[in-house]
Order: C-alpha cells, then structure tokens, then sequence
C-alpha cells in the first residue's frame, strides 16, 4: 500500500491521495456532519510537501518497532478510533498487550480522534495525565 501511495504522490502530487485519506481520517458521519474541518484538514493535506509526504510513508513503510514496544517502562495510554483503518483497534491492543500496565480507550470516531471527538479524547488524556 504504502509503495502505491508513494507512486501516486509522486505523479499526481498530494490531490491524487487526498480523498482516500480523508475517508481514512474521519467517519463518514463525521465528513457529513462537519464539512469545514474536513475541508480543513483536506486544504492542509492539499499543501503538504509532496518530499515530505513521500519521506514520511518511506518512514512508516519501514519500520517495525514490535520488539522495542515490550521494553516501554512508563505508564502508557493508547487511545484508539473504533472505526480507525490505518492503525485499527487490533493494533491498539496489540500495544496495550505489549506494554505492562497501559490502558486503552476507545473512542467512537477514525483515525483523527482528537479532532472527532474532541472532549472525550481530551477528558482521557487529562485523567490520564492526573492519575
């Protein structure tokens, strides 16, 4: 996937992708509901650096960090979308199973839960932070 995407950034430049990557951000009643900030997020997708963009998939292409997540000491919080195709609920607990005595949320939202759900993400991490 990610060599597809690199190749379709390089020739139609960062247009060519945002569409699929906007439907991987956000739900489709969140697109509905809350077309301003998904134009938003569009228009700043839009002027990305298209170097940038493709080092950054080169990036995430790469690495595999499985065996370095077990040796994470500090409490941890992974906050998931329920409905999240780029890194989906399975991998977020793949990480809580990986890192000792972390905690998952699950947030109804996909991958941008911070901007889908904004107070519930928040209210998480600050009673996360506080504990």
């Amino acid at each position: 996937m990610w060599n597809a995407r690199i190749a379709s950034v390089r020739v139609g430049g960062m247009r060519s992708v945002s569409t699929s990557v906007i439907q991987r951000w956000f739900t489709p009643e969140f697109q509905v509901a809350h077309l301003e900030t998904v134009e938003a997020a569009r228009s700043m997708l839009e002027a990305s650096p298209v170097e940038g963009y493709v080092s950054c998939c080169t990036a995430i292409r790469d690495m595999d960090q499985a065996d370095a997540i077990s040796r994470i000491r500090v409490r941890t919080l992974v906050i998931a979308g329920a409905q999240d195709a780029v890194t989906p609920p399975s991998d977020a607990r793949f990480l809580v199973d990986s890192i000792a005595g972390s905690r998952l949320i699950e947030l109804s939202a996909a991958h941008l839960s911070n901007v889908e759900r904004p107070d519930e993400f928040t209210l998480a991490l600050t009673d996360f932070l506080r504990s």
